[in-house]
C-alpha cells in the first residue's frame, strides 16, 4: 500500500482529524493474555480516547481480535484463557471480581465479522435487548428508541415499510447495520467492531464507514480491520499489532505517512 495512495485517502476525508483526545474511554496497562501455554498478548499499554475511532491493524493472528474481545470480557469462557494487567473503562477495572459482566456489556457493545440478526423481525431484533435491559419500558417509549436507532444507522428509510418482516430477508449490508443498531439500542459508551465490513460489497462498506464517522460523535469506537484503506479513511488513532505486541500506535496520519518502526513500514508496503 503506497504512502501516496494513503495520503490521498487521508486528504479525501471530509472530517477533521483531532489530535488531542477528549478524555479517555478505556485505559489498558501491562496487559498479558495466554491461551494455555501460548501467550497471545504481550505487555499491552494503550489509551483509547473517547468519541474517536481507534483502529487495530496487523496480520492475521497478531492479537487484534483477542484484545478487542478483552474489552468486554468475551474471552473469559475460552478454555485456558488467562489474563493479567489492568483494563479500565472510565476508571473502573472491568476484571475486578466485584464487576458484573452483564453491567459491562450494557456499556460496551459488540458487532461481529458476520452479521448475526436474530431470526425475527427487524423491529423485534431491537425490541428484545431493549426490553431485557429496560424493565417496564412502555411500548411507546420503546418504539421511539427503536425508530431513532434505525434512523441513526441509516436504515429507517430503507426498511420503514417492512419493519415486521424477518431480518433474514434483507441484504448483508442492511443486516450488519441492523446489528449495529441493535448494539446501540441500550446506549453503550463504547462500540467494538470485529472486521464488520469483511463480507460486504464496496457500497455497503461505504455506508457503514459513513455511519461510524457519524456515530463517533456519541460513542467511542474500536474497530479491527485488515482493510488498510478503511483504517486510513475513518480512524483517528491506529495501533499496529505484530506477534501479540503493539509495535506502533499513534495518530492515523503519522502511522500511515510517517511510520517510525521498520515493521510498520514493511506491513504498510505489503511486505508481509
Amino acid at each position: 500500500m503506497s504512502s501516496v495512495f494513503v495520503k490521498g485517502a487521508l486528504e479525501g476525508i471530509q472530517t477533521e482529524r483531532v489530535t488531542s483526545a477528549s478524555g479517555l474511554s478505556i485505559s489498558i496497562q501491562g496487559l498479558n493474555v495466554w491461551y494455555g501455554k501460548n501467550q497471545a498478548l504481550k505487555d499491552i499499554n494503550l489509551d483509547i480516547p473517547r468519541n474517536r475511532i481507534t483502529a487495530f491493524i496487523g496480520p492475521s493472528g497478531c492479537g487484534k481480535t483477542t484484545l478487542l474481545r478483552c474489552l468486554n470480557c468475551m474471552n473469559d469462557l475460552i478454555r485456558g484463557f488467562r489474563l493479567n494487567g489492568l483494563v479500565e473503562l472510565e476508571g473502573r477495572d472491568i476484571y475486578d471480581r466485584r464487576s458484573r459482566v452483564g453491567d459491562l456489556r450494557k456499556q460496551v457493545g459488540m458487532v461481529f465479522q458476520t452479521a448475526n440478526p436474530f431470526p425475527m423481525s427487524i423491529y423485534n431484533n431491537l425490541l428484545l435487548p431493549l426490553k431485557e435491559n429496560n424493565f417496564g419500558i412502555s411500548r411507546g417509549d420503546a418504539r421511539k428508541i427503536i425508530l431513532q436507532k434505525l434512523k441513526d444507522t441509516g436504515l429507517y428509510d430503507e426498511v420503514k415499510d417492512r419493519l415486521h418482516q424477518s431480518a433474514l430477508k434483507f441484504s448483508g449490508g442492511q443486516q450488519q447495520r441492523l446489528c449495529i443498531a441493535r448494539a446501540l439500542v441500550i446506549e453503550p459508551k463504547v462500540l467494538l467492531l470485529d472486521e464488520p465490513c469483511s463480507a460486504l460489497d464496496p457500497v455497503s462498506t461505504s455506508k457503514i464507514e459513513s455511519l461510524l464517522l457519524n456515530l463517533r460523535e456519541q460513542y467511542s469506537i474500536v474497530i479491527v480491520t485488515h482493510n488498510l484503506q478503511q483504517a486510513a479513511r475513518i480512524a483517528d488513532y491506529v495501533c499496529f499489532f505484530y506477534h501479540g505486541e503493539i509495535v506502533e500506535q499513534g495518530i492515523t496520519e503519522d502511522i500511515f505517512i510517517r511510520p517510525q518502526q521498520q515493521q510498520t513500514e514493511a506491513y504498510l508496503r505489503g511486505a508481509f
